[in-house]
C-alpha cells in the first residue's frame, strides 16, 4: 500500500510542530510520509533536527500563503509523488496513535467517501469535544454552521463507522487523490477560514460523500493560530476573514442544496450575522473588532480576496456607520436582545 501523506502546515509555534510530529511518530499500523510546509514563518524551524525526525521533509514557500495556499503547496508535491491519500493536519494538534490507521480503514470501508475527519477535542483539559461534523446553512437553524453531535465510539470497532456531514474541520482532513483530480485544489481566494467548508461542499457537489468517524482521535488547541497572527500583525483577523469569506462561500454555494436556505434567506442571514457580531464588538468596547467586521463585509462585497492588505476602504467606513446607527435605533425602539448566531467553524491559522 502506498503511504498516506500527512501535510503539517507550520506558521509559528515551533514547539507545537515538534509535539505534533512526535505524536505522528507514534502512529501504529499505518504507513505514513510526513511533509512539513513552513508557511513563511519567522521562527527557527531549523531547530527540528533530522536525527529527531528522520524521513520528515520540509518545504518552504517564500511567503505566507495562508491555510489554503500553504496546504496546496504540500498537496501538489504529494500528488506528484503518487499519493493516493492525504491528511491535512494543523501543527497545533496531537494525534492519537491510531489516527491515520483509523481514517485509512474508514476510507477503505467507504469507497464513496472522499473526505473524512475524526472527532476533535480541546487540547487543554477537560478535553471537551471541539467539533465532530458541521451542517452548512440549514434552513431550520440560526447561523450558517450547526454542529452534528454524534455518540463517540470505541476505537476498537471494525471497520470504523462513518456518519455523513457537510463540513469536516480543517485542522485534520483526510482526502482521496480522486477528490483533487475532480474538483482541483483548495480555493486560495479564501486565504484563511472557511476554505475547508468550500472544499467539502465542492466535493459533495461533485458526488463524493463527506463524513466524520465518531472516534476521538485528535486534540487541537482552539484558535491558537489566530492568536499568533493577531500578535504578529495586530487587528482582529478572525472577525475579518470570517465575514469576508462567508460572503464568498455563499456566492459559491447558497441555494444549491435541498433543505438549505435559498439565496435570499442566505443573504439576509449573512447581514444579520455581520450586524450582530459588529454590535457585540461595540458593546464589549472592542472597536478594532467592529472595524475588522466592517472591512470584511466591504472587501467581500467588492471582491477583494486573498491576504488582508492595508488600504483605504470608504465602503467599510459607511458600513461601520450604518451598523452602529442600526444598533442605536434598535436600542431606542426595543429592549436589547441578541439573535443567536453560532460561531464560525474553527479553522487552522496560516
Amino acid at each position: 500500500m502506498t503511504p498516506t501523506w500527512i501535510i503539517v502546515l507550520h506558521y509559528g509555534r515551533v514547539d507545537d510542530t515538534r509535539n505534533c510530529l512526535r505524536s505522528l511518530q507514534r502512529q501504529r499500523d499505518a504507513h505514513c510520509q510526513i511533509l512539513v510546509v513552513d508557511n513563511g514563518s519567522a521562527d527557527e524551524l531549523e531547530t527540528l533536527s533530522r536525527d529527531e525526525f528522520p524521513g520528515v521533509e520540509v518545504v518552504r514557500p517564500n511567503r505566507n500563503l495562508g491555510w489554503a495556499g500553504g496546504n496546496n503547496v504540500g498537496i501538489r508535491l504529494a500528488l506528484e509523488r503518487g499519493a493516493d491519500r492525504l491528511v491535512l493536519l494543523n501543527n497545533d494538534t496531537l494525534a492519537d496513535e491510531q489516527l491515520i490507521a483509523r481514517l485509512d480503514a474508514a476510507g477503505a470501508a467507504n469507497p464513496d467517501c472522499g473526505i473524512l475527519g475524526p472527532i476533535v477535542r480541546d487540547l487543554d483539559a477537560p478535553h471537551d469535544v471541539q467539533t465532530d461534523g458541521f451542517i452548512f446553512n440549514d434552513s431550520k437553524q440560526p447561523g450558517f454552521f450547526s454542529r452534528r453531535p454524534v455518540a463517540v465510539d470505541q476505537i476498537s470497532s471494525s471497520p470504523p463507522r462513518v456518519l455523513q456531514t457537510d463540513v469536516v474541520m480543517g485542522c485534520c482532513l483526510w482526502a482521496r487523490r480522486e477528490v483533487f483530480e475532480r474538483i482541483s485544489f483548495i480555493d486560495e481566494r479564501f486565504f484563511l477560514l472557511h476554505e475547508e467548508s468550500d472544499f467539502c461542499l465542492r466535493a459533495a457537489e461533485a458526488g463524493f460523500k463527506v463524513g466524520v468517524t465518531p472516534e476521538s482521535l485528535l486534540l487541537h488547541r482552539r484558535s491558537a493560530s489566530f492568536a499568533d497572527v493577531q500578535k504578529r500583525v495586530g487587528g482582529r483577523p478572525q472577525r475579518y476573514y470570517d465575514v469576508r469569506n462567508l460572503l464568498l462561500l455563499l456566492r459559491k454555494h447558497a441555494g444549491r442544496r435541498p433543505g438549505r436556505r435559498g439565496c435570499a434567506r442566505s443573504w439576509k442571514e449573512y447581514f444579520l450575522h455581520a450586524y450582530y457580531y459588529h454590535s457585540d464588538a461595540i458593546e464589549r468596547g472592542d472597536p478594532q473588532a467592529a472595524r475588522a467586521i466592517a472591512e470584511g463585509v466591504a472587501d467581500g462585497l467588492t471582491g477583494r480576496w486573498g491576504p488582508y492588505g492595508q488600504r483605504r476602504r470608504p465602503l467599510a467606513t459607511a458600513i461601520n456607520w450604518c451598523f452602529d446607527w442600526l444598533r442605536r435605533v434598535r436600542g431606542w425602539t426595543a429592549p436589547s436582545r441578541q439573535v443567536p448566531v453560532l460561531p464560525p467553524v474553527e479553522a487552522p491559522g496560516p
